[in-house]
């Protein structure tokens, strides 16, 4: 919690563990104790950017 990740760290790694039914990553955000929609953030992360 409130690690800082930089661009080239690893964050995880991909597997099949559990009821899978394949190889995945299951990449999570939670922010002030919310689960956020990975996928919409990694959207405002690159909107951002394209304006910038």
């Amino acid at each position: 919690s409130g690690d800082v990740v930089r661009r080239g760290t690893q964050i995880g790694t991909v597997g099949s563990t559990g009821r899978s039914t394949g190889p995945h990553l299951d990449w999570r955000l939670d922010w002030q104790g919310r689960r956020l929609d990975a996928a919409l953030v990694r959207q405002q992360i690159a909107a951002s950017r394209i304006s910038d």
